[in-house]
């Protein structure tokens, strides 16, 4: 049946409608976890402690009836806006891109394809109006152009499949959210017993922080890479680092290639987002003081060569005159450094898993740390795998650790990458760090 969709247009939320937009929200994501209002406080603590929801980042949108604006909401999702670099006229240069979550419709109102034009006309408030096509005439007048920065591409992570967001169109013929399945793999790495810790245990912890505060490394051999744990109050120094690493790799990147900034708090999405909603056992995980990310170390002319499937590993190969490239570093004594991001728990991607978020200049001489490291971790948290999405490219240096399990993520509960683009190409980094 037809339906007559110039009724409706999206607006900012208000209050009342953000909170139509959560009790929606509680029906899928929080009925298993506690009541509403257990719901609704977790929510309220991660906008405060990120900062990736300050200052008009986080945005609530909803489909209202153009005759009723203030009223019921028929479909609502939220937007991220996150810094991003893109590679246009040869240079490049900072814009942003838009993270779609949180995606609900009343039940009410389900299967009557209001989320579909929720999404449709969605684009023309997020887009450069540039790269957008005429709003199409059977969707009634445009929505009134809304103060705040436009985005050249805006990304969803589906657990409904490849081709339900596709179908939320930029304007009448334009392509919506695509999946790219070569950005879409996962791997699942094996953990093993951490020495005997007990999962969940304060020794466990203690151990953690006794390691920050001595600096105390997991080096077990003058020729074993050495890793050091980063903490959530490192990130903004680790982002910036990213940063650097990302325009050099733009540098080099094809036209219209377009890659989230690390800068700007996204680095914490995950953690954050596992620290208050995954309350494991009931453990007070916002004052344990998890690490979320190492820093690996490999001595000099142990970083280079075959990964751990024996394949060539450029990411850290050095230059002639010993310095590392975009995704590596060297320190004075000619080492070679390692990035790796990770959270401890987030059940809404993966209950059972730690996840790695990013993974900056891994090679094939850090693996053996950081899987030591990641099985202390995964002991704490009752984990016996740890996952990570992204390319083949991007996940390489993890390939036949311990006999690691790659593949294609599911269409049902595969948090697929889609992108819509606002006149970009290819997206630059397909790993976890920028979920939403």
């Amino acid at each position: 049946m037809s339906r007559d969709y110039s009724v409706f247009t999206v607006v900012r939320a208000s209050p009342a409608q953000v909170r139509q937009h959560a009790e929606a929200g509680y029906v899928p994501w929080g009925r298993s976890r506690g009541s509403f209002e257990d719901y609704l406080c977790v929510s309220t603590l991660e906008h405060a402690e990120g900062e990736w929801a300050r200052d008009g980042a986080l945005t609530v949108w909803a489909l209202v009836r153009r005759d009723d604006p203030e009223g019921e909401i028929y479909s609502a999702c939220e937007t991220y806006r996150r810094p991003a670099l893109v590679k246009c006229a040869g240079a490049v240069q900072a814009d942003v891109l838009f993270n779609i979550a949180s995606v609900v419709t009343p039940v009410k109102h389900h299967r009557k394809g209001y989320a579909t034009h929720l999404l449709r006309v969605l684009h023309y408030h997020l887009a450069h109006p540039s790269a957008l096509p005429q709003f199409p005439a059977a969707w009634g007048a445009p929505p009134p152009a809304l103060a705040g920065p436009r985005g050249a591409a805006a990304i969803l992570w589906s657990d409904v499949g490849s081709t339900f967001y596709s179908r939320c169109t930029v304007g009448d013929a334009l392509p919506g959210y695509t999946v790219d399945w070569a950005e879409n793999h996962v791997i699942e790495v094996p953990l093993e017993s951490a020495g005997g810790t007990q999962q969940g245990s304060t020794a466990a912890l203690e151990g953690s922080a006794a390691a920050r505060q001595a600096g105390l490394s997991f080096r077990e051999s003058s020729d074993a890479a050495a890793a050091d744990w980063i903490y959530e109050h490192d990130l903004p120094a680790v982002a910036a680092e990213l940063t650097r690493a990302a325009r050099a790799r733009m540098d080099r990147a094809e036209e219209g290639t377009i890659m989230g900034d690390p800068r700007g708090g996204t680095l914490a999405f995950v953690p954050v987002k596992g620290r208050h909603v995954d309350l494991v056992r009931g453990l007070p995980r916002a004052e344990l003081g998890l690490p979320v990310g190492l820093r690996l170390n490999a001595p000099a002319g142990r970083a280079h060569g075959p990964s751990a499937a024996g394949k060539a590993n450029e990411a850290g190969e050095a230059n002639e005159a010993g310095e590392a490239n975009e995704a590596g570093k060297t320190d004075e004594t000619g080492n070679t450094t390692a990035t790796v991001l990770f959270a401890p728990a987030c059940i809404m991607i993966d209950p059972a898993a730690v996840l790695l978020t990013h993974t900056h200049g891994l090679a094939a001489a850090h693996v053996p740390a950081l899987l030591r490291a990641l099985d202390v971790v995964g002991a704490w948290a009752g984990h016996r795998r740890a996952v990570a999405f992204g390319s083949d490219a991007e996940l390489a240096p993890l390939v036949g650790a311990r006999g690691a399990r790659t593949g294609r993520r599911p269409e049902r509960d595969g948090h697929l990458l889609g992108v819509a683009r606002y006149g970009v190409g290819r997206v630059g980094d397909a790993t976890m760090w920028q979920w939403a």
